[in-house]
């Protein structure tokens, strides 16, 4: 199991444990997303966005991939130690074990990489804690569906306030990360949970 602390709120209204043994430990600093990593990742949201109403399907799926490369690239695992081959007698390609990295070979990855992985990381850990909250704060038994990035929930008036006093929260969080990046504008939509109506 990869923990990190974005996972903790909603793991500990989850789970209890006695005893928690680490088998791998990576440190980070925590803090806002630099300058022109946000940037980026504004501007391929906006572009999805974009082109989602005014494209036919094939460009709008393109720009959705676009959008979440950044995330599923910085977040490639650098402690693989296997390689893939072409097999032509069984005309497939098979996994093979190479020979195990040192840890200063992963060091060398993680340092090549374009993106840094805490990007991947911590969206994957905010991600499941957001779903994972407010499916605990609707209340399971009042859920119907739940994926990355959305849940359905059975229509009670009272629930609705949940979403919007949520995403207020957001809001605020979004706020004092942007007023430490003068003039850098983020979407309103990204991070927030949308209601998308009634359905029968």
């Amino acid at each position: 199991m990869i923990l990190t602390n974005a996972h903790w709120s909603a793991f500990k209204r989850l789970f209890s444990c006695e005893q928690v043994i680490p088998r791998h430990f990576f440190r980070f600093e925590n803090k806002e997303l630099q300058r022109n990593y946000a940037k980026m990742a504004n501007t391929l949201y906006e572009e999805k966005e974009h082109y989602k109403k005014n494209s036919d399907p094939y460009v709008s799926s393109i720009f959705k991939f676009r959008t979440e490369l950044p995330f599923g690239q910085s977040i490639k695992n650098p402690v693989w130690h296997w390689t893939v081959c072409y097999d032509e007698e069984e005309n497939k390609f098979v996994r093979e074990t190479a020979e195990k990295p040192t840890f200063e070979d992963l060091i060398g990855r993680i340092k090549k990489s374009a993106l840094p992985m805490q990007i991947g990381i911590w969206t994957a850990a905010y991600s499941w804690a957001e779903e994972v909250n407010m499916i605990l704060d609707l209340g399971p038994e009042n859920v119907v569906y739940g994926d990355t990035d959305c849940v359905k929930f059975i229509n009670k008036e009272e629930l609705v306030n949940i979403i919007e006093k949520h995403n207020k929260e957001i809001d605020k969080e979004v706020k004092i990360i942007s007023n430490k990046r003068a003039m850098l504008e983020t979407s309103p939509k990204i991070g927030r949970w949308k209601d998308e109506g009634v359905f029968t």
